[in-house]
């Protein structure tokens, strides 16, 4: 995934369809995502994890699966010192949200349908993770098995990344989000292959639970802040 060739993708399509001026409001919108409360957006991101996958596995009934948090899903850190590893888990978030979200998403919202845009960087984000979950205690299933349940999660997770990152307007938030999966959560689920599976549609289906509830509330107080501006 080329950040540079998508970088000047998203440039290109944006001066052909908009011109100049139009080049001019994209930067300065992205420029926006970058400055809006980085702090307060990085610490809510790294926190929104934990409700669609902590819940879970507090469940009752969760009891026989064991999840180990353990730094990232990429085995070539394992015995480094924690900071590296955190940096690199950081680093490597921050590229893809970067790519996924900020240069294909918003770029090619600016330029094309924004549903194509949507579907485009999702669909991109899932099969840029092709067999990803083969390596957090899935293994043993087929490929056709292990991508019917891949398919999903990585769509509902890159859902909630654009969900966050369009909803509170900061580059910030989603990274937090993708930052906090990756490091807590994306490696070794230490069960069988039954409850690995179950646990992992589970947590997909409160991603897109979170995105629902979160829409639906952030509108109710919306339309009454409407309504109390008017009564006054």
């Amino acid at each position: 995934m080329n950040v540079v060739f998508y970088l000047f993708l998203s440039i290109l399509l944006v001066y052909i369809s908009k011109g100049k001026e139009g080049l001019k409001n994209y930067f300065g919108e992205i420029s926006l995502l970058f400055t809006k409360k980085p702090i307060g957006s990085l610490l809510f991101g790294l926190y929104v994890p934990f409700l669609t996958h902590i819940i879970v596995i507090l469940l009752p009934w969760m009891n026989n699966v064991s999840l180990y948090y353990v730094k990232m899903q990429v085995d070539i850190i394992e015995g480094w010192p924690l900071w590296l590893g955190i940096l690199q888990v950081f680093v490597f978030s921050f590229y893809e949200e970067l790519t996924m979200r900020v240069f294909i998403y918003k770029g090619f919202s600016k330029t094309l349908n924004n549903t194509f845009a949507l579907l485009f960087s999702l669909f991109l984000f899932t099969i840029l993770h092709n067999n990803r979950l083969g390596s957090i205690g899935l293994n043993g299933m087929s490929d056709f098995q292990l991508y019917m349940i891949q398919v999903p999660y990585y769509f509902s997770a890159g859902l909630l990344y654009i969900y966050l990152l369009d909803s509170r307007q900061s580059f910030w938030t989603s990274l937090g989000a993708h930052f906090s999966v990756n490091h807590f959560f994306a490696k070794c689920l230490k069960s069988d292959v039954r409850d690995g599976i179950f646990v992992i549609l589970l947590i997909t289906v409160f991603q897109v639970i979170y995105v629902f509830l979160d829409y639906i509330l952030r509108h109710k107080v919306n339309r009454e802040e409407v309504e109390e501006l008017k009564l006054t």
